[in-house]
């Protein structure tokens, strides 16, 4: 739609932090049928819940329905928010979207349980020892700004009622959205240590984790971005 910053204008008068769009469909290579999803935002409206469930959406019925809300695409957020609190920026790996937006929800005890997960490992414990990989600082990084974000937020989030098309870039298990984190984890990633900011304001390394550092580096090569 020509006028859609109009139609993010007027969802910004009612909410804080909004995405820019309710219906998204997803494109894939060699001009396979793109999938029909909708914004994170309108899946919790519907739902009640922050993630994928399997189950048929109560007023969304449409053949193929891509079963969980997205997170990325596009935020809209008034400038006193991100003047309050700026957006989490030290998950260097990606996945800045779904920690900003689980964040905003942070209103009991259950969805700190998620944002939490966000910054914890999937793996299994070592079977010998009980290891668990976990970067301790970082997770409390993430949910020390978390609950600052979600006060600020204050549950005012909403979506534009528009539709989006993404454009191919790669196929999604390159990406690897559900176990990327796993880098920083192995190497107890702390971002207070772990990062500073150079003479122009964006992130470089301080640490002398060398396997850090290049194994983030091989993760966005792997991504085969086109």
């Amino acid at each position: 739609a020509k006028n859609w910053p109009w139609h993010v204008a007027a969802e910004l008068e009612r909410s804080h932090l909004c995405q820019v769009f309710s219906r998204v469909l997803l494109q894939k290579r060699h001009g396979q049928p793109a999938t029909l999803s909708v914004s994170g935002v309108r899946y919790f409206r519907d739902r009640g819940k922050l993630v994928g469930q399997n189950a048929v959406f109560p007023t969304l019925r449409w053949p193929g329905f891509y079963l969980d809300g997205q997170t990325g695409f596009g935020w809209a957020a008034r400038a006193g928010l991100l003047e309050q609190v700026p957006l989490y920026d030290a998950g260097v790996v990606g996945g800045g979207d779904k920690m900003i937006y689980v964040a905003s929800f942070c209103d009991s005890e259950d969805r700190w349980h998620a944002a939490a997960k966000l910054v914890r490992s999937r793996n299994a414990p070592c079977p010998r020892c009980n290891h668990v990989s976990q970067a301790t600082l970082y997770t409390q990084d993430y949910l020390a700004w978390a609950e600052r974000w979600a006060k600020a937020v204050g549950g005012k989030v909403g979506y534009a009622d528009l539709a989006i098309r993404d454009l191919f870039h790669g196929e999604r298990e390159h990406k690897r959205y559900r176990d990327r984190k796993q880098i920083l984890l192995n190497y107890d990633y702390d971002p207070a240590t772990d990062l500073e900011q150079n003479a122009d304001g964006c992130w470089k390394w301080s640490s002398d984790k060398g396997g850090l550092h290049a194994d983030v580096k091989q993760y966005f090569r792997e991504r085969r971005e086109s």
